[in-house]
């Protein structure tokens, strides 16, 4: 069982993405960026909630949140799940594939991998219900799901768990630490970012073209932000596989 250097982590994770930038944008754009736009046209906004509300009002609101808006999410959910799939399998499979390539191995294990992904989420629920702590243990010991399916397929929805499970087998809480750090760091900078263009569109910009250019910049920090954690999955993945890097462009 290795322990992870997290310095080192991050240090592939930027490597990967300076190595394959030209690759990655365009998926990203389509995949990641585009649904979301697209998704937001379609959402009911939630209703407004008393500062002093209670959980189980939360937990309404939220319900009410998700069966109004199940068809957006849902369909958001699959294309940008596919976009991840192909990053993943474009900076990780050895054989170093063509977009096209990464796209057709993408669609081929997303059936799959939706129910891996479904089955991932109603254990990190369970989690967060038992006492919350084993929820955040439990992001750490399947961060690596889509990785594993991306490098290496998927025969059913459990093989991705289990493999997850037994590469962060020791460091499940390393795992946690390093996309936390990373989500973090990405919020306050998208809480930066949005604050200063929001000031700046709408002292010079009329409202309604404010609010597409504030629409926008949102979507390309939280874009960035997912980028950013499916590079760390991916070189998480390298260092405790112990497989050896790819020959990246550049």
């Amino acid at each position: 069982m290795m322990k992870l250097d997290l310095s080192a982590v991050l240090a592939q994770a930027i490597a990967i993405g300076k190595a394959n930038t030209a690759l990655i944008l365009p998926l990203a754009g389509m995949f990641l960026l585009l649904p979301g736009i697209v998704a937001d046209q379609f959402l009911t906004a939630p209703i407004a909630l008393d500062p002093a509300a209670t959980s189980q009002q939360l937990m309404e609101r939220f319900s009410l949140f998700a069966q109004q808006n199940w068809a957006p999410l849902l369909a958001r959910g699959i294309v940008t799940s596919f976009g991840s799939l192909a990053i993943l399998a474009l900076v990780l499979r050895a054989e170093r594939p063509t977009v096209a390539e990464a796209m057709k191995h993408a669609i081929q294990v997303l059936p799959i991998f939706i129910v891996a992904n479904l089955i991932q989420s109603l254990i990190v629920v369970s989690g967060f219900m038992l006492f919350i702590v084993p929820g955040f243990y439990f992001i750490g010991r399947l961060l690596l799901v889509s990785a594993v399916a991306a490098n290496e397929g998927a025969r059913n929805p459990l093989s991705p768990l289990t493999r997850s499970a037994a590469l962060t087998h020791g460091n499940g809480w390393r795992a946690f630490l390093l996309v936390t750090v990373i989500f973090v760091v990405g919020m306050i900078a998208a809480v930066v970012t949005t604050s200063v263009t929001g000031i700046f569109f709408s002292l010079a910009l009329p409202a309604e073209v404010a609010g597409l250019g504030q629409m926008l910049i949102g979507g390309l920090v939280e874009t960035a932000l997912a980028v950013a954690i499916i590079l760390a999955s991916a070189a998480l993945y390298l260092a405790l596989s112990e497989k050896p890097a790819p020959r990246w462009p550049g």
